[in-house]
């Protein structure tokens, strides 16, 4: 999860979409040689964090309006 961007971005297979908003972003960041990045899906994903810490349990972390 990337939340130093202008919109939040959830990647890789520890994320599960719950569901698809409709609305789609393009993704144009620093991209080399002027190429456009990608247009994804704006989604509500979910997630489970498991703290570093044994003494605490696992939690669900659900994440809306996120690419």
């Amino acid at each position: 999860m990337d939340t130093g961007a202008d919109q939040c971005t959830c990647g890789g297979t520890a994320w599960t979409v719950l569901d698809y908003t409709g609305e789609m972003v393009r993704c144009d960041g620093y991209i080399r040689n002027g190429s456009v990045g990608p247009t994804l899906p704006v989604v509500s994903a979910v997630t489970c964090v498991t703290p570093k810490d044994n003494d605490e349990e696992p939690f669900l972390l659900v994440v809306h309006q996120a690419v």
